[in-house]
């Protein structure tokens, strides 16, 4: 009975509603979803964090791992011993490391001098064509202007007072008339013909094998000017005689020339004396070199547009072009050998027309005759014959000589080829075996040590 009356009392004090008891019951749902979400989220932060915690603990492992097991075992000392071990190891590790740098760095200075060395080989041929051979009257006018030599007395015909008097600007060159008969070539000052008893044929003298001229060394023929003459034998023999009686007064020798086909004869240096009333034997042998070009210590040149005289290029040209175009400049004129091969851009600026023959005499003797020659380099190929001569007295009438070419090795020439001493990749394997020794390092522990740096550096993002 008190019960029921309590009751009563409470729901006349707050009377309850349908909707009132389903707020209640949506409330309680709504904190029980909170306390969920809650939960969730707390579980998640505390997962995520174990999980951040166990990341960065296996990269401190791998990293410990990859420490301690560097291919570069003084990096793993340096990496994990105490201080003791760690200061000696550094020290021991930095001067290896400065003794292969030094190392290192002499032996990339020997690759960017570029040297060579040479290479000789033997090349086989069957066909030995003859290089082309000058035979000059023995006068040597590199000293001659105007037409006398400038350190003998001038000739009475020329007034000193006066300019050199010149046809057409250059000195005139001779020509003669050269015939061939059926035993013999003659130009009226030389005549060649082939010995009785020889390896010599009448086709061996025809016009096509024989070129005339006139030039610093006097009277010139050359024969197989071309280079195109081969016989089976790769010998062959020719009397040579000097014909016209004018040059016996000034004919003492002949001068015979092996050259290249390619050059001019009358311009290479070296040559053999030849005495009227002997015989001489020529033995030749052939040469080809081929060098680097002028990246390498060798510097060698293909052309070289300072070479003012006919044929190919050669280091005797260049330094004679340097000197002819140093002298012009100086005098105004030059020697008559040069006077032609000047360049005309050179003679527009230099020439001094009204200048005396003593005046230009003077300055020629005078003039400096040392050039710079830093740009006469060494031909990048060229073809040399080396020539040994042997000879002996005759009873060949004067003025005339028997001459014998033959090529000491008959079927075979030398080749000779520069190589680069060090390429690119020989000094990687020095530079990288030095490297090993010194310090013990590789490729794979420079990949090693990358993998290290990027482990570590996921740690310290982590």
């Amino acid at each position: 009975m008190v019960k029921n009356n309590s009751d009563k009392i409470v729901n006349e004090l707050h009377p309850l509603t349908d909707c009132d008891n389903l707020n209640n019951s949506k409330d309680v749902e709504r904190q029980k979803t909170n306390n969920r979400n809650s939960y969730n989220v707390t579980s998640s932060v505390a997962k995520n964090n174990r999980n951040t915690r166990s990341r960065k603990e296996r990269l401190i492992a791998k990293a410990n791992q990859y420490s301690n097991n560097f291919t570069l075992h003084a990096v793993s000392k340096i990496c994990n011993g105490n201080w003791c071990e760690k200061f000696v190891w550094m020290i021991i590790f930095l001067a290896c490391v400065g003794l292969a740098g030094y190392a290192s760095y002499s032996i990339y200075n020997q690759y960017l001098d570029q040297d060579v060395y040479l290479v000789t080989e033997t090349a086989v041929t069957n066909k030995n064509t003859f290089p082309a051979v000058t035979f000059c009257i023995e006068r040597n006018e590199k000293t001659y202007y105007c037409g006398f030599d400038i350190n003998a007395r001038m000739p009475f015909y020329l007034d000193p007072n006066e300019p050199c008097l010149r046809t057409n600007d250059e000195t005139p060159i001779r020509e003669y008339i050269s015939r061939s008969g059926s035993r013999y070539w003659s130009n009226n000052i030389f005549e060649f013909s082939c010995p009785r008893t020889s390896r010599c044929t009448y086709e061996d003298i025809n016009r096509k094998f024989f070129k005339t001229s006139n030039n610093v060394r006097g009277s010139c023929v050359t024969w197989n000017p071309n280079g195109t003459y081969y016989n089976d034998e790769a010998e062959i023999d020719l009397v040579v005689a000097v014909l016209n009686s004018k040059f016996d007064s000034q004919f003492q020798h002949i001068e015979i020339i092996i050259h290249d086909k390619e050059h001019d004869g009358v311009f290479v240096e070296k040559s053999i004396r030849l005495t009227p009333g002997m015989n001489i034997d020529i033995y030749i042998t052939k040469k080809i070199i081929k060098r680097l070009e002028t990246t390498y210590s060798t510097k060698c040149v293909k052309s070289n547009s300072r070479n003012i005289f006919p044929g190919k290029y050669s280091i005797n040209n260049c330094v004679e072009s340097h000197k002819c175009i140093k002298i012009y400049k100086q005098c105004g004129d030059i020697y008559d050998h040069c006077r032609k091969y000047i360049p005309h851009k050179i003679v527009q600026q230099y020439l001094r027309p009204n200048i005396t023959v003593e005046n230009v005499t003077e300055c020629l003797k005078a003039s400096n005759k040392s050039v710079d020659i830093s740009n006469c380099a060494r031909p990048c190929e060229e073809t040399i014959y080396d020539a040994t001569a042997l000879s002996k007295r005759s009873s060949a009438v004067r003025a005339q000589a028997r001459v014998s070419l033959k090529y000491k090795d008959k079927y075979t020439y030398r080749i000779e080829r520069e190589v680069v001493s060090k390429t690119f990749f020989d000094v990687l394997s020095k530079i990288s075996g030095l490297v090993a020794f010194l310090v013990g390092a590789s490729v794979i522990f420079v990949f090693e040590f990358l993998a290290y740096i990027f482990i570590v550096t996921l740690k310290l993002c982590a």
